[in-house]
């Protein structure tokens, strides 16, 4: 029995026979007959566009048509000789190109070239506008920053601009007339100069002259802030440098308390130091220290040693004093370690009973 309550033999076309209730069930819509394990046995390529498929048992999409899930496959646009969907071309025709969109044309777009073996749009080097199948430009887009090379045949960076191998090239740094990236510069434009860092300035840096001969930026003398063409200094950093200028030698010295160890930055001098040539060697203390041997400045002068009101050092006391006083006389012995003890007649320490 089939859907119209008639009784036919056999089912009719996309319809198979259901033994079990004796009547006719659809087949899958892409088989024009089939059998009852849902395989297509037949497919009709006039009105359905279909061819059967062997592998898969089912009836497929003609060349130039393409799955829409429906009876009847849909025909591709009419420059697609393969297609996935109505806007998505999977081969063109010949005569026609595959674009970069999925679409067949006879032409390819800028930056493409048509390659008739594979009928696709292949993409140009990065650089050119247009292009040969070789590889090399034909034509340059300006708004690139970019010139054809004749001798290379490619779109090679307008001068002031480099190329970071894409398509747009890259304008320099400022005052850079040719560069390779944005932190190298190779030749600067006119009036500007080169600098250590590799970039050029109209004014060069702090710490660097401007040396009209060489048009390149040198280094200022180790102490100096800013610096003339002679290698005096202008300025000084004080904060930083702990330095200040110096009117007769034109140079940047060191503060009060710090020393030069020539280098841009003064080192600060020990504790208790007014001045200093060295970190172990203080010239003079500040108020309330004294200069002890080891060229130091303590608060107090250590045992055996007297401080000296004219040099304001630490003078050592007799040998035999454990302290002493100005004059050379002994304050206090060491009965303990010295074996001496207070003479009160001569002021001296003496060798204790028993020892000499």
């Amino acid at each position: 029995m089939f859907s119209d309550n008639l009784c036919y033999n056999p089912c009719p076309f996309r319809y198979y026979a259901d033994l079990t209730t004796s009547t006719c069930k659809s087949c899958p819509y892409d088989c024009y007959t089939c059998d009852a394990g849902g395989a297509c046995l037949t497919c009709n390529g006039t009105t359905d566009f279909r061819y059967f498929d062997s592998v898969t048992l089912r009836c497929i999409a003609l060349k130039g048509y393409f799955e829409s899930f429906v009876q009847i496959s849909t025909q591709c646009p009419l420059s697609c000789a393969t297609c996935s969907s109505s806007t998505v071309c999977t081969l063109c025709n010949v005569g026609y190109f595959l674009q970069p969109n999925f679409s067949c044309s006879s032409s390819c777009a800028n930056r493409y070239f048509a390659d008739p073996l594979l009928n696709e749009c292949i993409p140009c080097p990065y650089d050119c506008l247009t292009c040969n199948a070789n590889g090399t430009c034909v034509s340059c887009d300006s708004n690139d920053n970019r010139a054809i090379d004749t001798s290379i045949l490619r779109c090679t960076p307008l001068v002031g601009y480099f190329d970071s191998l894409t398509q747009i090239a890259v304008q320099c740094p400022s005052n850079c007339y040719k560069c390779l990236n944005m932190s190298y510069c190779t030749v600067c434009t006119t009036s500007a100069f080169t600098s250590s860092d590799n970039l050029c300035y109209t004014s060069c840096p702090i710490r660097q002259f401007a040396n009209t001969q060489t048009l390149a930026c040198e280094s200022c003398p180790y102490d100096c802030y800013t610096c003339n063409a002679d290698g005096t200094c202008i300025t000084c950093d004080s904060t930083n440098d702990h330095r200040t200028y110096d009117s007769f030698s034109k140079r940047c010295i060191p503060l009060q308390s710090y020393f030069d160890n020539l280098t841009q930055i003064a080192v600060q001098c020990p504790t208790g130091c007014a001045s200093c040539s060295s970190i172990t060697l203080c010239l003079k203390c500040s108020a309330g220290y004294f200069m002890q041997s080891d060229n130091l400045c303590y608060t107090s002068c250590p045992v055996r040693y007297f401080l000296n009101i004219m040099s304001l050092k630490c003078v050592s006391c007799p040998i035999d004093c454990y302290t002493c006083n100005l004059d050379g006389t002994c304050s206090s012995c060491n009965a303990t370690n010295d074996f001496r003890e207070l003479d009160s007649v001569s002021q001296r320490c003496v060798p204790k009973q028993g020892y000499f």
